[in-house]
């Protein structure tokens, strides 16, 4: 496409990196003309210029802004997405805290989009840790997309969230609803605060928020959409998040240089995890296992059900989703077969 024709587009691309952190290298951004020409269809401007010229003149309206930002942004998530890092959590890290400072956690998961990442942190701490009534978890979840947000509060979810979560978190914990969705229990949907937050901005960490002296932060799948300067202030404002020793928790395709001065590195089995560098703590070694891709799957039993454990609330076995075979490649046959490979990595 003509460079002349691409230099609004240009413009905009840099703007909304510079606001809201969601990045289109210039490979992508013939993608970034597509989605701004439907977007301004959507909000009824006449061509794709007049809402890029709203838009870098601040004057676009702030539901229109908001609606905008939610096209921009990638939701793709489901519960118990890569299991390593959720080991590591209810294999060390939460000991070592608890030795440390008693039964008291406080976890973030930074880009939550639709809640399936805090919502698989409340189950995993609810169903290992033995006296998980006595601690006191706070799970604060947050992202830029409102509807997202919405949509998490709620917790109810299709067939699709459910891919890689082991059966009997799904028997436990959800309450199948007459239009094949699933409703997580309330209890375990109370122990997460949902927040709008946007990374590329700077009202983080703060106290008012709930974003200072966190434990444990979860980012993982969201710094890969952000330009390599943003990543670097984002990284720097997570380390000020974290409390002395707290934990940095990303995608294994996101390990990278990025972390090595704010952080240390510290493999645990096959995830690669992130603590907040202090010269003033003396750290005993975290217990380091060997843990096979799927050992979540494998020792994650629940205990026996008790007078403080509500039972199963439905024992239906599941039969297995069965994949369509590909005839004529769609859109929609290629969305699927998308989804599927971006699951297997």
């Amino acid at each position: 496409m003509d460079n002349l024709v691409l230099e609004p587009v240009r413009q905009a691309r840099d703007f909304i990196s510079r606001h809201y952190g969601i990045h289109h290298p210039g490979e992508r951004l013939t993608d970034l003309d597509r989605k701004l020409t439907q977007i301004a269809q959507f909000l009824g401007y006449p061509q794709q210029f007049d809402l890029i010229k709203n838009l870098l003149a601040g004057q676009l309206p702030t539901t229109e802004l908001q609606q905008m930002v939610e096209a921009l942004t990638v939701g793709e998530t489901y519960f118990f997405r890569e299991p390593d890092a959720i080991d590591a959590l209810l294999k060390a890290i939460s000991p070592s805290i608890r030795e440390r400072q008693g039964r008291r956690i406080k976890l973030w998961s930074a880009g939550c989009a639709t809640g399936e990442e805090p919502y698989s942190l409340a189950m995993a701490l609810d169903a290992h840790l033995n006296d998980a009534e006595h601690w006191d978890i706070s799970i604060l979840a947050t992202d830029i997309n409102q509807q997202s947000l919405q949509k998490a509060a709620q917790g109810n979810y299709k067939a699709w969230s459910f891919r890689a979560t082991p059966t009997h978190y799904k028997q436990r914990y959800f309450y199948p609803q007459t239009d094949g969705s699933f409703a997580l229990d309330s209890r375990i949907r109370q122990m997460v605060q949902f927040n709008q937050l946007n990374l590329a901005q700077q009202d983080y960490p703060s106290p008012a928020n709930g974003t200072h002296q966190v434990d444990v932060l979860f980012c993982r799948n969201v710094l890969m959409y952000f330009a390599p300067q943003t990543i670097n202030q984002i990284v720097q404002q997570f380390s000020r998040s974290l409390a002395p020793g707290g934990w940095l928790v990303v995608s294994q395709t996101e390990c990278s240089h990025y972390f090595q001065q704010e952080f240390e590195t510290v493999q645990f089995g096959q995830a690669f995890l992130f603590r907040k560098r202090d010269p003033h703590v003396q750290r005993k070694p975290l217990p380091l296992p060997e843990l096979s891709p799927t050992a979540l799957f494998d020792y994650a039993k629940l205990p026996e059900p008790s007078l403080a454990q509500p039972q199963t609330r439905w024992t239906t076995p599941e039969a297995p989703i069965a994949m369509p075979a590909v005839v004529k490649k769609s859109s929609a046959e290629l969305l699927k077969q998308a989804q599927t490979l971006a699951n297997q990595g």
